[in-house]
């Protein structure tokens, strides 16, 4: 089935459900082998299996569609995965369900659970972006190259925002190796990594790289960078993923020849080889106050212009005497620098 075919049939499928809300036994039910989820927040479990054991019913009806199996009629969930698990912990037997009429194919099947988790239980973004190269695959679209069109098509069938889609799309850059690390931080008790540095990673990672000569660039592959930078974000050397945006901060002072290239080079190599550099300490003896400057000049221009335009006839005399004290004060500030 080629792409435009697929996005015709999704576009054309709508959840029908019955007209009733049944009654299911919980035997017969099975988690969607489709869900890139595995990690459910175990305090909203036991809130829920509480909040069950209260009331005496599920309020919201779990969403299945029917699969024959063998001769054996099976339902799948396509939403409400938690208040199964809770239902069978409580050693409830059945459980309210809105069922399929048809058994969704697989990329309908994918497609109805993110526009249901976009909505009321995100996945996490690990999950997504592990998630879009099946839909890839199934769309015929280069996961590493996606066009425009398929971009379009992938937002249609998940209902993502083409922001949150490119970032996903970053993530897919990356190796098996690094996304199986990301894979079984997100299963501990308190998850030491998350993807969005792999996103702020991309462009910092390819300024950084463009700086190096060819035998540092091969003693310092991408994939070793990575590594290096996500290990000092478990071991907390980076301490939010924003700071990573300084690596590009100083690679494009030196393309502005504000930084000698080669001081540069030695800082960032010291920041790899050592595990207790911070991005901080090589960006103050780099780009700090340079950057410092841009944003004093910047302020310093928006300033003259709310001095210019202020009518002081209309100020308290309180005011005025306050606004030319500070105004004294930045005035013997500037002379004491310079």
């Amino acid at each position: 089935m080629s792409s435009k075919e697929i996005m015709k049939k999704i576009t054309d499928f709508m959840p029908e459900f019955k007209n009733r809300i049944d009654e299911i036994s919980i035997e017969d039910i099975e988690p969607n082998p489709f869900n890139p989820r595995k990690k459910f927040s175990q305090e909203k479990e036991d809130e829920l299996i509480e909040s069950i054991a209260q009331m005496k019913i599920v309020l919201q009806p779990i969403i299945v569609y029917e699969k024959i199996r063998k001769q054996e009629k099976k339902y799948i969930i396509l939403d409400g995965q938690r208040r199964y698990q809770a239902c069978k912990k409580l050693g409830i037997d059945k459980i309210p369900a809105h069922i399929l009429v048809k058994e969704p194919t697989y990329v309908e099947n994918l497609s109805i659970m993110f526009h249901i988790h976009n909505v009321h239980e995100d996945w996490t973004d690990l999950a997504i972006s592990t998630t879009i190269p099946e839909l890839c695959r199934e769309l015929e679209i280069d996961p590493q190259h996606p066009t425009k069109e398929g971009m379009q098509n992938i937002k249609k069938l998940t209902s993502l925002s083409m922001y949150k889609l490119k970032k996903y799309f970053d993530v897919l850059t990356y190796s098996d190796e690094i996304i199986k690390e990301f894979r079984e931080a997100e299963l501990k008790e308190k998850p030491d990594l998350d993807v969005d540095i792999l996103s702020e990673l991309k462009s910092p990672l390819k300024k950084i790289r463009a700086l190096m000569s060819s035998s540092m660039k091969i003693e310092y592959s991408k994939e070793k960078i990575v590594k290096i930078i996500v290990e000092k974000k478990k071991n907390k050397v980076i301490t939010t993923n924003k700071q990573i945006r300084k690596l590009s901060k100083i690679a494009m002072n030196v393309n502005r020849g504000k930084v000698n290239k080669q001081v540069a080079i030695e800082r960032i190599k010291d920041f790899l080889d050592n595990k207790e550099v911070t991005i901080d300490d090589i960006y103050s003896d780099t780009s700090e106050a340079i950057e410092q400057a841009k944003g004093i000049i910047k302020n310093s221009e928006k300033l003259r212009k709310e001095i210019d335009n202020i009518d002081l006839r209309k100020l308290p005399n309180e005011d005025k005497k306050s606004l030319s004290t500070e105004l004294k004060n930045l005035n013997e500030s500037i002379k004491r620098k310079f």
